[in-house]
């Protein structure tokens, strides 16, 4: 299900604020805020939100700044379908292997 979408880093905020998501998948370049800095904030905010980043950017600081965040995958564009499914299905595999393993260390 998709929460929500937003055209800036500013309304993308205000959207996880409000829709707490599992994941976020944004690109680099955004109006306003980019989406280095949409992630670092989400990432200080609520450090359980995974990440995926679109650039068409090749560049090496820009990748050694999205591990340095926690962004869970840097995919480039223009991204296949086949690729994005990949990575949304193995994120989602994750995000409940590890909500699984917080709910059985719980009870």
């Amino acid at each position: 299900m998709v929460a929500g979408e937003a055209e800036d880093g500013e309304d993308g905020l205000a959207l996880v604020e409000e829709t707490r998501p599992h994941f976020i998948i944004t690109d680099i370049r955004m109006p306003g805020m980019d989406g280095l800095v949409f992630s670092k904030t989400v990432k200080e905010r609520y450090p359980e939100v995974e990440i995926l980043m679109l650039t068409g950017y090749q560049d090496f600081e820009y990748a050694k700044t999205a591990m340095h965040i926690g962004i869970r995958d840097l995919l480039l564009k223009p991204t296949k379908f086949d690729e994005l499914e990949k990575a949304v299905r193995k994120l989602i595999v994750d995000i409940r292997d590890r909500e699984m393993s917080r709910a059985n260390t719980i009870g």
